[in-house]
């Protein structure tokens, strides 16, 4: 209701501009708001790899959907925005060690090429890393590799999907959502002590 009477005010007055911009700002701060809020009520929830994620309903996902998840189905969840967060507390042995995150994916919303590939721009801990490319006919898992961080802070990987559309835009049925991809789980696995040893050599 505050915002639809924001909303006349600006076209009232003239402030479209205006609007547009601090509704950008509003969304900025909501996504920031529901993150830190997130991260603060699951810090608890901490694990120890090897570990999996298991998105499915009645799964151990709900922790580390930080931001942009929809709700778990059968056979798991699908991302419901543009930008989606994955957030994982370890336990203390895990601290500053080399993990690997294997993706598995049972459904792509594919958005370019007449619907034949979906590009998704990855960054992990603040950094960024190579992207993900889904072509239809090729596999649909992905993996990464990441370092926990010493502190205890939570390991996130953020997705940035660009040019989805939701069913209902495609003509695909009624379904409004933004879905982008559908995740079943992620596995997570420490990187052996030796291999962190001879890389950090090289």
């Amino acid at each position: 209701m505050v915002v639809v009477k924001y909303l006349s005010l600006c076209a009232v007055l003239g402030l479209g501009g205006f609007y547009l911009g601090s509704l950008y700002v509003f969304e900025e701060r909501s996504e920031n708001f529901v993150v830190a809020n997130r991260l603060e009520s699951f810090s608890g929830n901490r694990i120890l790899a090897p570990f999996q994620i298991d998105f499915s309903k009645g799964g151990n996902s709900e922790p580390h959907k930080l931001f942009g998840w929809s709700y778990s189905e059968r056979q798991g969840a699908w991302t419901r925005s543009k930008k989606v967060c994955v957030g994982i507390f370890f336990a203390e042995p895990d601290w500053g060690r080399e993990v690997t995150l294997d993706f598995d994916f049972w459904g792509v919303n594919y958005a370019e090429d007449e619907g034949r590939r979906l590009t998704v721009m990855v960054q992990v801990n603040g950094d960024e890393a190579e992207p993900w490319v889904f072509a239809r006919g090729e596999s649909s898992a992905k993996s990464l590799r990441a370092k926990v961080p010493e502190t205890g802070e939570a390991l996130m990987v953020w997705l940035f999907l660009e040019g989805i559309k939701s069913p209902a835009e495609k003509g695909s049925g009624g379904d409004r959502r933004l879905l982008g991809l559908g995740c079943s789980k992620i596995e997570v696995n420490r990187v052996s002590l030796s291999e962190e040893t001879t890389e950090n050599e090289v």
